[in-house]
């Protein structure tokens, strides 16, 4: 009888015992490992898709920026030979028109 009890509180001891020693070390274990892992997991995660939307958005606006500088300077280009063209056209018709005019 005595072996009986001396075995089974030894059992229900070292098995209640083992039991609350495992779940609490498991979990503040699990935790503290899991958060930190998570945390390291998440920023850089967050560092790649930053710089990944960064390097997007600098892009896109590189774009926007020389594309309408190009336009704007296209322009400008268009503008001035056309209105060099223009008076130079001018300046051949009046100078024709002045050699008809004395002959």
């Amino acid at each position: 009888i005595g072996l009986f009890v001396a075995v089974t509180v030894g059992l229900f001891v070292v098995v209640t015992v083992g039991l609350f020693v495992g779940v609490t070390v498991g979990l503040f274990v699990g935790v503290t490992v899991g958060m930190f892992v998570g945390v390291a997991v998440g920023v850089a995660v967050g560092f790649m898709v930053g710089v990944t939307a960064s390097v997007i958005v600098g892009v896109a606006m590189g774009v926007r920026v020389g594309v309408v500088a190009g336009l704007s300077v296209g322009a400008a280009v268009d503008l001035f030979v056309g209105v060099t063209g223009a008076v130079r056209w001018l300046e051949v018709s009046v100078g024709r028109a002045d050699v008809l005019s004395r002959s």
